[in-house]
């Protein structure tokens, strides 16, 4: 979630909040990856301000929510990957009010192993990830249900291990990046 003292915003499954509330007015950038796709959307929690894309005295149009007071929304779908500067129209030059958006393109998900011990009632999972800043979710593909996280092992390798379970049959591998992959469990 970005956060000031004036606006809030936040990106589909990404939170951050910065303590405190804002210096002189700046908003803060979340420092997550956004999929292409994906919107931010704003809250205008006091006064009268925008979210405008660009930089104070040069907006680009690529969106602009124009003026509103509190209590205020606005949102906005990327389309592109890429690094955007926006800001508030009445506050951005004399204030410091100003922030960016990071969005990369999707990343891929491989399932390399995806096996269940009927012996142990055990699930292992290993998986690749183009980024290995990713964080990976395993989840049943017919239910939905969450069985956990997915351990970073480094340089893009992941493994989990999942005791006490039924043979879900098929998995998929959610990455927080976008991506994901499902497949067919083997059993033994």
């Amino acid at each position: 979630m970005l956060r000031s003292d004036f606006l809030a915003a936040e990106f589909e499954g990404c939170h951050h909040r910065s303590p405190g509330g804002s210096r002189r007015g700046e908003i803060h950038a979340a420092r997550c990856h956004h999929s292409r796709g994906r919107h931010l959307h704003w809250v205008w929690v006091s006064g009268a301000h925008s979210t405008t894309s660009g930089v104070p005295g040069n907006a680009d149009g690529m969106w602009d929510s124009g003026t509103h007071s509190a209590p205020f929304t606005f949102d906005f779908t990327f389309l592109t990957a890429g690094t955007f500067n926006y800001f508030c129209t009445p506050h951005g030059g004399c204030c410091g009010m100003i922030g960016s958006v990071t969005v990369t393109e999707v990343d891929t998900v491989l399932i390399t192993r995806a096996q269940y011990s009927i012996a142990r009632s055990q699930l292992t999972v290993q998986a690749t990830d183009t980024d290995d800043t990713a964080m990976l979710t395993v989840s049943v593909t017919s239910t939905g249900e969450v069985l956990g996280p997915m351990i970073n092992r480094g340089g893009g390798s992941y493994s989990a291990k999942f005791t006490g379970i039924s043979n879900p049959q098929r998995i998929t591998v959610t990455s927080d990046l976008g991506g994901s992959a499902t497949a067919r469990v083997r059993a033994r």
